[in-house]
């Protein structure tokens, strides 16, 4: 099954059970408490939709910094080739010594 289908199904599931508390809440309690849990119910989802996104943005964030990373990492070979000292490439591209010696052992 695929990643997108799973996630509709979760979410499918979880208004099944939140329709299923909902009713379950109509039967129990008073009007005054009814309204106090849609309330709290709508807040939960508007809190778990901003935590999504905030993952969502963080996720985007740190796939930006790893390719940012990987494209220094990638130009090394190149830069030794055209005669440039391992510290100075460090320094042009803004690396630890350890991580420019690594990929150029690797």
């Amino acid at each position: 099954m695929c990643k997108s289908s799973n996630a509709f199904w979760e979410n499918v599931l979880e208004l099944l059970i939140s329709w299923r508390v909902s009713m379950e809440i109509n039967n129990i309690l008073e009007t005054e408490d009814r309204e106090v849990f849609m309330t709290l119910s709508q807040t939960y989802q508007e809190w778990k939709e901003a935590t999504k996104r905030e993952g969502k943005l963080e996720g985007r964030q740190e796939g930006r910094q790893e390719g940012k990373l990987e494209a220094k990492l990638e130009s090394i070979p190149r830069l030794l080739a055209l005669g440039l000292s391992v510290e100075q490439i460090a320094q042009a591209l803004d690396l630890d010594l350890e991580q420019v010696r690594q990929a150029t052992q690797g």
